[in-house]
Protein backbone atom coordinates (compact mmCIF):
# COMPACT_ATOMS: atom_id res chain seq x y z
CA UNK A 1 0.00 0.00 0.00
CA UNK A 2 2.59 2.45 0.91
CA UNK A 3 4.47 2.36 -2.19
CA UNK A 4 1.10 2.78 -4.63
CA UNK A 5 1.13 6.16 -2.53
CA UNK A 6 4.96 6.90 -2.02
CA UNK A 7 5.03 9.38 -4.60
CA UNK A 8 2.35 11.41 -2.61
CA UNK A 9 3.63 11.31 0.77
CA UNK A 10 6.07 12.83 2.70
CA UNK A 11 9.84 11.58 4.10
CA UNK A 12 8.50 9.32 6.70
CA UNK A 13 6.31 7.16 3.77
CA UNK A 14 3.28 7.09 6.57
CA UNK A 15 0.43 6.62 4.58
CA UNK A 16 -1.41 6.60 7.56
CA UNK A 17 -1.29 10.47 7.75
CA UNK A 18 -3.92 10.47 4.92
CA UNK A 19 -6.60 9.94 7.44
CA UNK A 20 -5.32 12.22 9.62
CA UNK A 21 -5.32 14.70 7.10
CA UNK A 22 -8.62 13.95 5.63
CA UNK A 23 -9.90 14.39 10.05
CA UNK A 24 -8.94 17.73 9.61
CA UNK A 25 -10.28 18.66 6.49
CA UNK A 26 -13.80 16.95 7.89
CA UNK A 27 -13.56 18.78 10.75
CA UNK A 28 -13.50 16.22 12.95
CA UNK A 29 -10.71 14.98 15.94
CA UNK A 30 -7.19 13.95 15.06
CA UNK A 31 -5.90 10.08 15.68
CA UNK A 32 -2.82 8.37 15.73
CA UNK A 33 -2.90 5.52 13.07
CA UNK A 34 -1.57 2.05 12.89
CA UNK A 35 -0.81 0.72 9.60
CA UNK A 36 -1.72 -2.98 10.73
CA UNK A 37 -5.10 -1.70 11.53
CA UNK A 38 -7.55 -3.39 9.39
CA UNK A 39 -10.05 -0.57 9.54
CA UNK A 40 -6.85 2.06 8.87
CA UNK A 41 -6.22 0.31 5.16
CA UNK A 42 -9.70 -0.20 4.48
CA UNK A 43 -10.64 3.47 4.85
CA UNK A 44 -7.63 3.83 3.02
CA UNK A 45 -9.05 2.18 -0.01
CA UNK A 46 -12.43 3.45 -0.23
CA UNK A 47 -12.55 6.94 0.81
CA UNK A 48 -11.70 10.10 -1.45
CA UNK A 49 -8.29 10.95 -0.68
CA UNK A 50 -8.63 14.68 -1.54
CA UNK A 51 -7.14 15.83 -4.90
CA UNK A 52 -5.66 12.27 -4.95
CA UNK A 53 -8.97 10.80 -5.62
CA UNK A 54 -9.18 7.33 -5.49
CA UNK A 55 -5.55 6.13 -6.01
CA UNK A 56 -6.34 2.24 -6.29
CA UNK A 57 -9.20 2.57 -8.20
CA UNK A 58 -9.96 2.94 -12.26
CA UNK A 59 -13.15 4.43 -13.92
CA UNK A 60 -15.27 1.61 -12.44
CA UNK A 61 -14.62 1.83 -8.86
CA UNK A 62 -13.84 -1.76 -8.09
CA UNK A 63 -11.49 -1.69 -5.45
CA UNK A 64 -13.94 0.97 -3.41
CA UNK A 65 -16.42 -1.52 -4.17
CA UNK A 66 -14.91 -4.59 -2.48
CA UNK A 67 -13.05 -2.80 0.65
CA UNK A 68 -16.72 -1.37 1.13
CA UNK A 69 -18.26 -4.71 1.81
CA UNK A 70 -15.17 -5.78 3.76
CA UNK A 71 -15.52 -2.25 5.77
CA UNK A 72 -18.80 -2.94 6.52
CA UNK A 73 -18.56 -6.77 7.37
CA UNK A 74 -15.68 -5.79 9.59
CA UNK A 75 -17.79 -3.31 11.53
CA UNK A 76 -20.18 -5.80 12.35
CA UNK A 77 -17.12 -7.84 13.49
CA UNK A 78 -15.99 -5.26 15.37
CA UNK A 79 -19.68 -4.42 17.05
CA UNK A 80 -19.88 -8.65 18.32
CA UNK A 81 -22.44 -9.42 16.02
CA UNK A 82 -22.96 -12.65 15.63
CA UNK A 83 -22.12 -13.82 12.03
CA UNK A 84 -23.04 -16.75 10.18
CA UNK A 85 -21.31 -19.18 8.01
CA UNK A 86 -22.59 -17.61 4.44
CA UNK A 87 -21.04 -14.53 6.32
CA UNK A 88 -17.59 -15.92 6.35
CA UNK A 89 -17.78 -17.51 2.87
CA UNK A 90 -18.80 -14.08 1.57
CA UNK A 91 -15.63 -12.35 3.71
CA UNK A 92 -13.23 -14.41 2.33
CA UNK A 93 -14.72 -14.05 -1.17
CA UNK A 94 -14.06 -10.19 -1.00
CA UNK A 95 -10.70 -10.76 0.06
CA UNK A 96 -9.81 -12.62 -2.87
CA UNK A 97 -11.10 -10.18 -5.03
CA UNK A 98 -9.64 -7.12 -3.43
CA UNK A 99 -6.19 -8.91 -3.21
CA UNK A 100 -6.51 -9.33 -6.57
CA UNK A 101 -7.62 -6.10 -7.91
CA UNK A 102 -4.52 -5.33 -6.20
CA UNK A 103 -2.10 -7.19 -7.66
CA UNK A 104 -1.19 -9.19 -4.98
CA UNK A 105 -0.65 -12.26 -6.00
CA UNK A 106 0.47 -14.23 -2.90
CA UNK A 107 -2.16 -12.80 -0.69
CA UNK A 108 -4.58 -13.58 -3.37
CA UNK A 109 -3.40 -17.34 -3.41
CA UNK A 110 -3.37 -17.60 0.80
CA UNK A 111 -7.13 -15.88 0.33
CA UNK A 112 -8.11 -18.05 -2.32
CA UNK A 113 -7.16 -21.80 -0.15
CA UNK A 114 -8.99 -20.04 2.53
CA UNK A 115 -11.96 -19.48 0.75
CA UNK A 116 -12.19 -22.94 -0.74
CA UNK A 117 -11.40 -24.09 2.76
CA UNK A 118 -14.87 -22.55 4.26
CA UNK A 119 -16.65 -24.11 1.03
CA UNK A 120 -15.74 -27.35 1.80
CA UNK A 121 -16.43 -26.85 5.62
CA UNK A 122 -19.62 -25.83 4.87
CA UNK A 123 -20.62 -28.16 2.32
CA UNK A 124 -19.71 -30.87 4.40
CA UNK A 125 -21.62 -29.13 7.44
CA UNK A 126 -24.68 -29.12 5.12
CA UNK A 127 -24.23 -31.93 3.52
CA UNK A 128 -24.37 -30.58 0.27
CA UNK A 129 -23.54 -32.70 -2.21
CA UNK A 130 -24.05 -31.19 -5.72
CA UNK A 131 -21.30 -30.26 -8.10
CA UNK A 132 -19.84 -26.58 -6.99
CA UNK A 133 -19.83 -24.64 -10.30
CA UNK A 134 -16.74 -23.50 -11.25
CA UNK A 135 -15.70 -20.21 -9.60
CA UNK A 136 -16.26 -16.54 -12.46
CA UNK A 137 -12.98 -15.50 -13.30
CA UNK A 138 -10.93 -13.30 -10.75
CA UNK A 139 -10.74 -9.26 -11.25
CA UNK A 140 -8.09 -7.97 -13.40
CA UNK A 141 -6.14 -6.05 -11.02
CA UNK A 142 -6.37 -2.26 -11.01
CA UNK A 143 -3.60 -0.16 -12.65
CA UNK A 144 -2.75 2.70 -10.67
CA UNK A 145 -3.45 5.82 -12.90
CA UNK A 146 -0.69 8.56 -12.99
CA UNK A 147 -0.92 11.67 -10.56
CA UNK A 148 0.26 14.86 -9.60
CA UNK A 149 3.39 14.84 -6.61
CA UNK A 150 1.98 16.72 -3.83
CA UNK A 151 3.32 15.89 -0.43
CA UNK A 152 1.74 16.02 2.68
CA UNK A 153 4.22 19.11 3.38
CA UNK A 154 1.08 21.14 0.93
CA UNK A 155 -2.20 21.32 1.91
CA UNK A 156 -2.60 20.36 -1.89
CA UNK A 157 -2.59 16.95 -1.09
CA UNK A 158 -6.30 16.91 0.74
CA UNK A 159 -6.96 20.74 0.29
CA UNK A 160 -8.02 23.21 2.80
CA UNK A 161 -11.62 23.87 1.81
CA UNK A 162 -14.44 21.78 2.43
CA UNK A 163 -14.37 18.83 0.25
CA UNK A 164 -17.04 18.11 -2.77
CA UNK A 165 -19.72 16.14 -1.79
CA UNK A 166 -19.20 12.20 -2.62
CA UNK A 167 -22.50 9.99 -1.70
CA UNK A 168 -22.10 6.65 -0.21
CA UNK A 169 -22.69 3.75 -3.15
CA UNK A 170 -24.79 1.03 -1.75
CA UNK A 171 -23.29 -2.23 -1.44
CA UNK A 172 -25.08 -5.45 -0.94
CA UNK A 173 -24.89 -6.51 2.99
CA UNK A 174 -28.09 -9.06 3.26
CA UNK A 175 -31.17 -10.00 1.97
CA UNK A 176 -34.64 -8.09 2.67
CA UNK A 177 -35.10 -10.51 5.26
CA UNK A 178 -32.83 -8.94 7.52
CA UNK A 179 -35.05 -5.64 7.72
CA UNK A 180 -38.13 -8.06 8.31
CA UNK A 181 -36.45 -9.99 11.19
CA UNK A 182 -36.23 -6.36 13.21
CA UNK A 183 -36.17 -5.67 16.05
CA UNK A 184 -34.63 -9.00 16.35
CA UNK A 185 -30.65 -8.83 17.74
CA UNK A 186 -28.78 -10.07 14.87
CA UNK A 187 -30.95 -8.31 12.52
CA UNK A 188 -30.39 -4.95 14.65
CA UNK A 189 -26.62 -5.60 14.69
CA UNK A 190 -26.46 -6.23 10.99
CA UNK A 191 -28.37 -2.73 10.38
CA UNK A 192 -26.61 -0.88 12.49
CA UNK A 193 -23.05 -1.87 11.18
CA UNK A 194 -24.46 -0.70 8.12
CA UNK A 195 -25.73 2.80 9.28
CA UNK A 196 -22.32 3.29 11.16
CA UNK A 197 -20.35 3.06 7.30
CA UNK A 198 -22.39 5.34 5.92
CA UNK A 199 -22.48 7.83 8.63
CA UNK A 200 -18.81 7.53 8.52
CA UNK A 201 -18.32 7.82 4.71
CA UNK A 202 -21.20 11.31 4.24
CA UNK A 203 -21.18 12.38 7.71
CA UNK A 204 -23.08 14.72 8.32
CA UNK A 205 -25.48 12.76 6.79
CA UNK A 206 -29.87 13.43 6.98
CA UNK A 207 -31.35 10.63 9.03
CA UNK A 208 -33.90 10.37 6.02
CA UNK A 209 -31.29 9.84 3.82
CA UNK A 210 -29.11 7.19 6.17
CA UNK A 211 -32.50 5.57 6.29
CA UNK A 212 -32.73 5.27 2.95
CA UNK A 213 -29.25 3.93 2.22
CA UNK A 214 -29.72 1.65 4.77
CA UNK A 215 -32.46 -0.11 3.36
CA UNK A 216 -31.17 -0.06 -0.02
CA UNK A 217 -28.28 -2.01 1.14
CA UNK A 218 -30.43 -4.89 2.60
CA UNK A 219 -32.10 -5.34 -1.13
CA UNK A 220 -34.95 -3.05 -0.54
CA UNK A 221 -36.12 0.12 -2.46
CA UNK A 222 -38.98 1.17 0.22
CA UNK A 223 -40.35 -0.30 3.33
CA UNK A 224 -42.54 0.46 5.43
CA UNK A 225 -43.00 3.58 8.42
CA UNK A 226 -42.76 1.15 11.28
CA UNK A 227 -40.07 -0.52 9.78
CA UNK A 228 -38.50 2.55 8.93
CA UNK A 229 -38.68 3.96 12.51
CA UNK A 230 -36.90 1.03 13.73
CA UNK A 231 -34.12 1.21 11.49
CA UNK A 232 -33.90 5.26 12.73
CA UNK A 233 -33.21 3.76 16.14
CA UNK A 234 -30.08 2.22 15.16
CA UNK A 235 -27.39 4.99 13.74
CA UNK A 236 -28.09 6.86 17.33
CA UNK A 237 -26.55 4.14 19.15
CA UNK A 238 -23.22 3.19 16.60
Amino acid sequence: MTSRLSYNLSADGDWTTLLAELDRAKGRSRHNYSRADLQSQLRVLTERLGSLGYPFDDHLRQVSTVANELRIMRNRWAHNDQLSDMDAIRTADHAVRLLTLLGDTDGAAKAKVRRTELIAAYATKTGVTATIPAPAPDPTPIAVASSPEPSLDSPAVIGTERFEYEPWEVVEAGGPEVIDALPKKDAKMQVRGVAAEIAEFEGPVSLDRLVTLTVRSFGMTRCGVRKKRQIARHPRRC
